[in-house]
């Protein structure tokens, strides 16, 4: 069971699962009739067809979520994408409020209209971390960080290829390396037609290089603090992180006295300590 996700019914007729778990789970999607495929540890199922609509419906509403657009959950999702016979996420950022789901009045459906157009002003990072795709969503912050725009980036990506992701997220090459790379290239149309329909908010252009050492106070990951201080601070600052001190650091976050090589490096570098509560009063205060 390692591996690629497979069909739920080529599992039963090859007696993996018992056959009366047809009766429970079912093997074909009820909207498209396409296989029903699960995941190698069995703890996730989905349709099989990229395509089925209620697999679009359900990345649109995790679209829209990311981007704070309200009033769109599954049901709203699921009538846009059937009505209107959406297949591809940008598709739906061209509709008119007369497309909005049927069984609203007017006066509601340009409300819901006004909703998407109220968002459509994101950095690219933020545009791409909505569209949730796989192995990308929480890197995108790290590698869209100072892109302001996608066609110079895939001019790049393509020219440089796994080297231009390998400096962006600071690691070797590897599964990880390949795997962001194959998905980018692979999703190059949705992604590029997705940001194209967006007013762009350009990252500020003093960059802002800080690495963390253990845990931030407050906040569920380093990566969960980045995304925060650049929503905060986006207009004035584009904050990266790196894992490792160089002399190029900025700062350092530590949120105390530590034996860390991180925070040795630092102090042997003459680089700034602060602690989160510090960093966040120092870019309020335009100190940093």
């Amino acid at each position: 069971m390692e591996g690629e996700w497979v069909t739920v019914k080529g599992l039963v007729d090859s007696n993996k699962l018992p056959p009366q778990v047809s009766k429970i789970i079912p093997l074909v999607c009820p909207y498209c009739h396409s296989d029903i495929i699960i995941s190698p540890n069995l703890t996730r199922m989905c349709c099989s067809n990229e395509k089925c609509p209620v697999t679009v419906a359900n990345t649109l509403e995790l679209f829209f979520k990311e981007l704070g657009v309200e009033q769109f959950g599954q049901a709203n999702c699921l009538d846009i994408v059937y009505e209107n016979d959406i297949y591809n996420i940008y598709e739906v950022l061209d509709l008119s409020w007369e497309q909005m789901p049927k069984r609203y009045t007017d006066d509601v459906k340009k409300k819901l209209y006004i909703s998407i157009r109220n968002k459509l002003s994101q950095p690219i990072a933020k545009i791409i971390k909505a569209l949730h795709l796989e192995g990308i969503s929480d890197s995108a912050f790290k590698i869209f960080d100072d892109v302001n725009n996608i066609e110079e980036f895939y001019d790049e990506l393509e020219e440089f290829g796994q080297d231009y992701i390998k400096e962006k997220l600071g690691i070797n090459y590897g599964i990880r390396t390949a795997s962001i790379y194959n998905v980018l290239m692979r999703e190059k149309h949705q992604i590029i037609n997705t940001v194209l329909r967006f007013n762009v908010i350009e990252v500020a252009s003093r960059k802002l290089e800080i690495v963390i050492t253990e845990s931030v106070n407050n906040f569920s990951s380093k990566d969960a603090f980045i995304e925060y201080l650049n929503s905060k601070f986006g207009h004035k600052y584009n904050i990266v992180r790196k894992n490792s001190i160089s002399k190029t650091t900025d700062c350092l976050i530590a949120e105390r006295r530590t034996s860390t090589a991180k925070y040795q490096k630092a102090l042997n570098y003459g680089i700034k300590i602060l602690t989160s509560e510090e960093f966040i009063k120092a870019l309020e205060d335009g100190t940093v």
